[in-house]
């Protein structure tokens, strides 16, 4: 089994879109399904997830910062936050969007 695996979250902001809703409503929505990945990854060991790549940086500000709060409120308040589950950066530092 590898030890680090990367996903593609794709179509999130898409799926709004084709429902009149903000992007951000997308990416909202698919917490559920990274919740599901999470949970998959715990089950079969699997000790790194990866999820967000160079790619996403391309998006509007607006729309990273509505990512990273899907996911930092996800890890905070979410039912994934008992598990033990970390997120950690790699890269560039001064990417990374300070937190208020």
């Amino acid at each position: 089994m590898p030890g680090h695996v990367a996903i593609i979250m794709d179509g999130n902001g898409r799926w709004a879109e084709q429902r009149g809703l903000p992007r951000g409503e997308g990416h909202r929505v698919g917490t559920t399904a990274a919740q599901e990945m999470v949970y998959g990854a715990l089950e079969i060991g699997l000790r790194h997830l990866y999820s967000f790549s160079t790619e996403n940086w391309k998006r509007d500000t607006d729309e990273v910062t509505a990512i990273f709060g899907a996911v930092q409120r996800e890890l905070d308040e979410g039912p994934i936050r008992d598990l033990n589950v970390r997120q950690r950066w790699s890269g560039r530092p001064d990417k990374l969007l300070r937190r208020p």
